[in-house]
């Protein structure tokens, strides 16, 4: 018996719908896995040591950075791997600052040298990989005048 062309052209109307819906369920579930932060680059950072810049990064990749003003980013593409007993490692890609219209890439390192009373610090660096935006890259960078080669940002275990 040969099935109707209705009940034919239904079933492909059906199993192409079906097959659209779990390619953009896939899509959104693979953009959400890319732009989620690693938890242990998420919370409040602080610029050079004892400095007045101060960045919070969130779970869903805004980045709010006070440079003298706040300004507003978005990570994207973040890569996260443990480097030795100590380092975490990765890349990403950062858009936003409000003068910077397309995107930069970084590598960035978290490293957790030992404990200070109040609890085990974390030191977070980024190093620019291709940005062609310079006040973006000077705001991730933060300027030491005393140790530039020391550009890092802290973050205490013991804060939120």
């Amino acid at each position: 018996m040969i099935p109707r062309a209705g009940v034919s052209r239904k079933r492909f109307v059906l199993v192409l719908a079906l097959t659209l819906a779990a390619a953009i369920v896939t899509g959104v579930a693979q953009s959400a896995a890319t732009t989620a932060v690693p938890k242990l680059l998420t919370g409040k950072w602080e610029g050079p040591p004892h400095g007045p810049q101060q960045m919070v990064i969130g779970p869903r990749g805004k980045v709010e950075i006070r440079a003298g003003r706040w300004y507003h980013a978005r990570f994207s593409r973040v890569t996260a791997h443990k480097h030795g007993g100590v380092e975490w490692v990765g890349r990403l890609s950062i858009s936003g600052v409000r003068s910077c219209s397309r995107t930069g890439t970084y590598r960035w390192t978290i490293t957790s040298p030992g404990s200070l009373s109040g609890g085990h610090p974390h030191f977070l660096k980024f190093t620019e990989i291709h940005d062609p935006c310079k006040p973006r890259v000077n705001l991730l960078a933060p300027v030491n005048m005393l140790a530039p080669a020391d550009e890092f940002w802290a973050r205490h275990t013991s804060q939120p």
